[in-house]
């Protein structure tokens, strides 16, 4: 019974462990897309401020419409990093959450290992009520 017990703890730790390892992967994936969104933010604010200081009327059309596309490609890539934020964001929580009734369960656990070796070694016959 006892090792049915303590085998069962050790999966728990383990599970435990991969959880814990997995929440911090996935919160440096976070701090990286969020890096990643406002070095792009921060690019689109640069690039929206030489295009003021270019003017509209400054180039040719062919300019104009390159400077349109690469506004359109970066304003695509910032709105994908913004949505890969939400998700590790989503992510993170997801982990924490399992993480968190992870580690209430450990504990149930480890309670009832306790109580059951009080019973064997403090007298089999006392229960408590």
């Amino acid at each position: 019974f006892f090792v049915f017990i303590i085998n069962r703890l050790c999966t728990l730790l383990s599970h435990h462990a991969t959880l814990v390892a997995s929440n911090i992967a996935a919160v440096k994936q976070a701090e990286g897309a969020s890096t990643v969104a406002q070095t792009m933010m921060a690019d689109n604010d640069e690039l929206r401020q030489r295009l003021d200081e270019v003017g509209g009327d400054a180039g040719d059309d062919g300019g104009k419409e390159r400077r349109n596309r690469k506004f359109d490609d970066l304003e695509k890539q910032l709105q994908t990093s913004r949505k890969e934020l939400a998700t590790a964001h989503a992510d993170l929580t997801a982990m924490k959450k399992q993480s968190e009734n992870l580690q209430t369960e450990y504990d149930r656990v480890c309670d009832e290992l306790s109580k059951l070796q009080h019973e064997i070694h403090g007298g089999g016959s006392k229960k408590d009520d």
